[in-house]
């Protein structure tokens, strides 16, 4: 776990007591979750799993889930991370490449499922090396399609995400409430992993009860919010909060399609915390930008992309649009080959409208088709 998320170690040796984690049946200091991932990672050795190998993650039970994430992470492994709210049919389509394999736990809780290099279908091009994390597209038109991120990719990526905070947020080891599954690229890159990097605590809230969202806000005095925007709309009831006002929030992220002016507006006079909406999907990091500096009162503007990340607007004819004018959006991200035999250096078309400004800041308008994971067949 040193080698890909040095942080665990560093928290449970600097302060083992400090909540890592607050769920809503269960909980664990860092000392208690870095105890845990050993455990789990020597159970897994044990099973026989190898550097290289894959782990499909399917654990129903939250604080088992990231357990098992980081278990397998710490044993150099390949983490499948299956989104919990797919149906049955479609998990099983999603997950059949790697379907040779036998389960390691079974029951209400879930399973894990070890499959051994070697062992799942050819899917047509070469498997990648070392530790890291299959995150799945996530659109309803298509199945899903998995993309890999190396355990050097995410941590890149935390970094870029830690430099836009304000020191002192960072500093400050806040409480983070998080609504959005953690299966899911934006979620567990700034719930998770982002949280963690900095010594805070992830308090996991059920994105279907908005009452004990607020409540979680105000009880471990959060400085942080992360949700979605349909998420969002429902805590931007004025009834749900004290009249008052007044929270600690600091930084609430948006992300997974554009936030309305109208619940953007409406949530910040409730909790009295302007969105910061944040864009990226599973085939291009997943994030790309973050954000405007203070947060735009603008709800469709997402800011400036991060370093690293090149983004350009397209007309039809895939010819650069005029300045300021709407067009397709594309994107390139350094160091990602943005297909599972992609040219790293060729730009990505997203399927968004949006437009760039003068200063750099991006706006995404809505989608130039109906949403499908088989973007590259859209522009063929």
């Amino acid at each position: 776990m040193d080698v890909e998320f040095p942080w665990y170690s560093t928290w449970a040796g600097a302060d083992p007591v400090f909540p890592a984690l607050v769920l809503p049946t269960s909980g664990l200091s860092y000392g208690e979750l870095r105890e845990r991932i050993e455990e789990e990672r020597r159970r897994l050795a044990g099973a026989g799993l190898n550097p290289g190998d894959r782990v499909v993650v399917d654990v129903g039970d939250p604080e088992s889930w990231v357990v098992a994430l980081l278990a397998t992470l710490a044993g150099g492994a390949q983490a499948i991370l299956p989104d919990s709210d797919w149906p049955p049919s479609r998990r099983r389509r999603a997950l059949a490449p790697p379907s040779p394999g036998f389960l390691l736990r079974r029951g209400r809780k879930g399973a894990l499922r070890l499959i051994r290099r070697g062992q799942a279908a050819d899917p047509g091009y070469d498997l990648p090396e070392g530790a890291g994390v299959w995150l799945f597209t996530s659109g309803p038109a298509a199945p899903p399609v998995p993309y890999f991120r190396d355990g050097a990719l995410l941590r890149l990526m935390v970094e870029s995400l830690r430099a836009r905070w304000p020191a002192s947020l960072a500093r400050s080891r806040p409480a983070v409430v998080s609504t959005a599954p953690l299966a899911h690229g934006f979620a567990l890159m700034n719930s998770l992993l982002l949280t963690h990097a900095i010594g805070g605590t992830l308090v996991q809230s059920d994105a279907e009860d908005a009452a004990a969202t607020v409540g979680r806000v105000f009880r471990h005095e959060a400085r942080v919010l992360f949700a979605w925007p349909a998420q969002i709309r429902t805590l931007a009831r004025r009834r749900l909060w004290p009249r008052h006002g007044g929270s600690t929030l600091e930084w609430c992220g948006s992300s997974s399609y554009r936030l309305e002016p109208d619940v953007a507006r409406r949530f910040f006079e409730c909790s009295g915390c302007r969105v910061r909406s944040q864009y990226g999907m599973t085939e291009t990091g997943p994030l790309c930008l973050d954000g405007a500096d203070p947060p735009s009162a603008h709800a469709y503007c997402v800011g400036p992309p991060l370093d690293g990340v090149e983004l350009e607007i397209v007309d039809a004819r895939n010819e650069p649009a005029p300045p300021g004018a709407r067009g397709r959006l594309r994107v390139r991200v350094d160091g990602i080959a943005l297909a599972p035999q992609g040219d790293p250096r060729a730009f990505w078309h997203t399927g968004d409208i949006g437009r760039i400004d003068p200063q750099g800041h991006v706006f995404v308008y809505g989608r130039a088709h109906p949403f499908t994971d088989e973007r590259r067949e859209i522009y063929a």
